[in-house]
């Protein structure tokens, strides 16, 4: 046995994995006996590595000259959920299988997107300067009653999202409210009767020095149809409450067919910061519906990509409601 002189300390969902070095045998005729060694969080002892020799140098001369005999890496340990299931019992096996799924279902259904833009979009001129490949529609479903369908093949800043969707459910367009937050999302936006829409360097300054975003999404969920003054007015009462009319039906008529919430008001449109799309819930098999997105995947994930995050975890706790799940 091989004393290292290391300690080492592990989280409690990591494990210690030691190798033995791949040239260690064929220069030395040194390996180790048990293969992989494996240190669990709980261990409480001497780091030490058993070995055999079957070449002519002693153990102690490659101690001397200091020769690397292993190597280590720290690895996550994934907990598995085991589900015991007799013969005549397939819903067990079932549900374990479909919970694994679920995070893979909507991935999938997202990547199965991006590959048909791939394959069948055109390209397209677009107002940032930067020409876009285009379909003309596509449609993510995902059942809200199987979980958040967060997407990993791009890093999500869930803070950024819950942050933005408190900031739209209060109905604010004030986006010093999101910087006091550290949330830096619309910062380059700016209603654009204040500070006009443009990409040179004097249009830019003044969109981010103008906090006034107009009547953007929030506001037109929790007053559409109020006459939008600046961030400053308290539009308490005005306007239609769209996104209270909705969690209402929930709860007293889940089988309603008009429960919508739009955030496309033409009336407004010269006002809004970022003028964007409608997003719908009907029943349970809530639905979001915008005219334009951006899903492709990128080094640095678009704004409207959180955005759609952000939508979703709406629908998502609006389908946590009670009386959701009596819905059709």
């Amino acid at each position: 046995m091989l004393r290292t002189g290391l300690g080492v300390g592990l989280p409690a969902d990591h494990v210690f994995q030691v190798y033995a070095r791949s040239s260690l045998f064929q220069k030395h005729g040194l390996t180790l006996a048990n293969g992989v060694g494996v240190i669990d969080p709980d261990y409480c002892g001497p780091t030490t590595r058993s070995s055999f020799r079957s070449g002519t140098l002693a153990i102690g001369t490659l101690c001397s000259r200091r020769t690397r005999i292993a190597q280590g890496i720290i690895l996550p340990r994934p907990r598995v959920k085991w589900v015991v299931a007799d013969a005549d019992e397939p819903a067990a096996v079932a549900s374990a299988r479909r919970g694994a799924d679920r995070g893979r279902c909507a991935v999938k259904a997202y990547l199965d997107i991006v590959r048909r833009i791939l394959a069948e979009g055109e390209r397209k001129e677009s107002r940032t300067g930067i020409d876009t490949i285009a379909i003309a529609g596509a449609m993510f479903e995902h059942d809200m009653a199987r979980g958040f369908p967060l997407l990993t093949t791009k890093k999500t800043p869930f803070r950024l999202v819950a942050t933005e969707l408190e900031f739209f459910i209060k109905g604010i367009t004030d986006k010093k409210w999101l910087q006091d937050r550290n949330n830096h999302i619309w910062d380059e936006w700016a209603n654009p009767q204040q500070a006009p829409y443009g990409h040179d360097a004097e249009s830019k300054k003044r969109m981010m020095e103008e906090r006034d975003l107009g009547p953007i999404y929030g506001f037109q969920w929790r007053h559409f149809g109020a006459a939008y003054v600046d961030c400053a007015t308290d539009y308490t009462g005005q306007g239609v409450d769209q996104l209270q009319r909705v969690v209402d039906m929930l709860t007293s008529n889940p089988h309603d067919r008009r429960m919508i919430v739009s955030a496309w008001n033409p009336l407004q449109l010269e006002q809004q910061g970022c003028r964007r799309a409608t997003w719908c819930s009907k029943s349970r098999h809530r639905r979001q519906a915008q005219p334009a997105v951006e899903p492709t995947i990128r080094r640095r994930a678009p704004r409207t990509a959180v955005q759609h995050r952000q939508l979703r975890l709406l629908l998502h706790l609006l389908a946590k409601r009670p009386g959701s799940e009596k819905a059709d």
